[in-house]
């Protein structure tokens, strides 16, 4: 069966009748759907209320500083629990994220974390990056959380409707394994 995806379209609600999911309706169109997955990180709990689930989904703020590689940059993904911060190669250059801030959605204070970030790892490893380069690509996001840190997927008591969200800092790592899942029960309701 054909897929749409349809970029740049913010969800305003989804008609539900007779506990069946029958069209989106986005800003800038109104439509049609047998089925139809959320997958919309921390905003997923706005778009989930008015259909009354309850999906307690919070955003907590996470950071990240992607640098060139110092002379002893760890092969292997490396955490330091006590800081809170992993070291990680990615493509010839490492990452160094951590943190995670329970602001609600307010962004006003990321320089000041990625600088703390920053501080702390070149404290606990001063060869893993090179801190002083011009070239470091800064990040602050929104880590979608649940209070059990699980992730909610499959289908949902609409039918219709399902579920892949609220994977916290796992989200890259867990959310296309759970994806194909969601695509799997999909097929197996409609296919």
């Amino acid at each position: 069966r054909p897929v749409t995806v349809r970029l740049n379209e913010n969800v305003r609600r989804m008609d539900i009748r007779n506990g069946r999911l029958r069209a989106i309706e986005t800003d800038k169109n109104q439509l049609a759907a047998d089925a139809a997955i959320v997958c919309l990180g921390p905003w997923s709990a706005q778009v989930l209320k008015p259909l009354g689930i309850d999906a307690h989904i919070y955003p907590v703020r996470g950071y990240s500083v992607t640098l060139p590689r110092g002379d002893h940059t760890p092969v292997v993904s490396v955490t330091n629990l006590a800081s809170r911060i992993v070291f990680s190669l990615l493509g010839g250059r490492v990452r160094i994220a951590g943190f995670a801030d329970f602001l609600g959605y307010d962004t006003s204070r990321d320089d000041e974390r990625r600088a703390r970030m920053l501080e702390i790892a070149e404290r606990i490893a001063p060869a893993a990056a090179d801190y002083r380069a011009a070239k470091a690509e800064p990040w602050g996001g929104f880590r979608p959380v649940t209070p059990t840190s699980r992730p909610y997927v499959g289908p949902t008591r609409i039918r219709g409707l399902y579920l892949n969200t609220g994977h916290g800092v796992l989200g890259w790592t867990l959310a296309c394994a759970t994806g194909q899942d969601v695509a799997n029960a999909v097929d197996t309701d409609y296919g």
